[in-house]
């Protein structure tokens, strides 16, 4: 009997001892099967049920619950005692916490408000790209032999133009 006091499921689970819970209860799925064999109308479980109804009573009653949390000495009583810091602490990181949310939101704003007027200069370069680039080819446009006899600027202005424009284009 003191061999088989140890093996409580309760007992088994706190220390650690699972593997003898498990033969434990093998060995009691095998007594069944073999109690059915010597007597059919055999049911363990409604047999062992007055003696599980006393075990749980005596076992996990709130006096013996609360016996055995007295019994556990200062650590029940410490971490009793330290739930008011840790709330306290728990509060502070959430105001902590609420206050640096509100920083980063206000820079995401920021980056979005400065990620936009990027987005307008790039805008603004391309369309100044492609005004050049359709001013070049209008100041090209006229035959070149023209330009050459009355010396005119504008075919260099034009080149000029078209190369700044492509330029603005493709960076933009």
């Amino acid at each position: 009997d003191r061999r088989l006091n140890h093996l409580t499921p309760r007992r088994a689970v706190e220390a650690g001892d699972e593997p003898q819970l498990a033969l434990l209860q093998k060995t009691l799925l095998y007594v069944e099967g073999l109690g059915r064999q010597l007597y059919p109308q055999l049911d363990l479980w409604q047999t062992a049920q007055p003696f599980m109804e006393r075990w749980v009573g005596e076992k996990l009653s709130p006096l013996t619950l609360l016996a055995e949390w007295f019994e556990s000495g200062t650590q029940n009583w410490q971490t009793l005692l330290s739930l008011p810091g840790i709330v306290t602490q728990s509060q502070h990181s959430i105001r902590h916490m609420s206050a640096e949310l509100s920083t980063q939101k206000r820079v995401i704003a920021r980056i979005g408000t400065e990620l936009e007027a990027v987005r307008k200069r790039r805008r603004v370069k391309r369309y100044a790209g492609v005004m050049l680039v359709a001013l070049g080819i209008g100041l090209i446009w006229r035959s070149l032999d023209t330009l050459m006899a009355t010396g005119d600027i504008s075919l260099l202005a034009g080149m000029m133009s078209a190369f700044l424009g492509a330029a603005l284009t493709v960076r933009a």
